[in-house]
């Protein structure tokens, strides 16, 4: 433990992820010591990826580390703590680390299973928008207007990530049809409209 704490000090983030979750591993006897240093364990890999957002060329390898690292102990403390209150916060930034890694057909995948279980939850709205992201940044309009009309069709889906993805989706439906037909004012948009 003190290993974990003086890294985590030192602002050797990835490292201390990794030694927090050997800690827990040690006391796995007692759920609440375990389920504190996993949570600190959590907390440590995602300061490593929020200094990585503010510096990019901050240690890639402990970057990689804390995605690899975070991903792996948010499965254990799901499993262990299902009902636990960062249970969605939990699974959402594992879900976003895929994103961030720019595997968008896994990320995809992984958000929309979020949506699934805490479409209601505050993270509903980011959460929809970067799914939906994983399509528009592959250009891929036809598929993220039907990826809207999916999401729209869940019933737990909160208010706020609904409007945001209905405005998504028509936004995509608009450039897919411009990328067909063209500009809306220009002459070639008229005749290929009228074919």
């Amino acid at each position: 433990l003190n290993l974990a704490e003086s890294l985590f000090q030192a602002k050797e983030y990835a490292e201390a992820g990794q030694s927090y979750l050997e800690v827990a591993d040690l006391t796995a006897k007692s759920p609440s010591k375990r389920r504190s240093y996993l949570q600190s364990s959590l907390d440590s890999f995602l300061q490593q990826l929020a200094i990585a957002k503010s510096n990019p060329d901050a240690q890639r390898l402990g970057v990689a580390q804390s995605r690899d690292g975070y991903r792996d102990v948010a499965e254990v403390f799901s499993k262990e703590f299902p009902r636990d209150s960062k249970i969605a916060q939990v699974r959402f930034n594992a879900a976003k680390t895929y994103y961030d890694e720019q595997q968008f057909d896994t990320a995809s995948k992984k958000l929309y299973e979020f949506l699934l279980r805490f479409g209601s939850s505050s993270y509903a709205k980011e959460a929809s928008l970067l799914y939906l992201d994983c399509y528009y940044l592959r250009d891929q309009m036809s598929e993220m207007a039907l990826a809207g009309k999916k999401l729209l069709g869940l019933k737990n889906l909160s208010g706020e990530a609904r409007t945001a993805v209905k405005s998504a989706a028509n936004q995509a439906a608009m450039k897919a049809v411009r990328s067909v037909a063209g500009d809306f004012g220009s002459k070639e948009y008229a005749t290929k409209f009228r074919e």
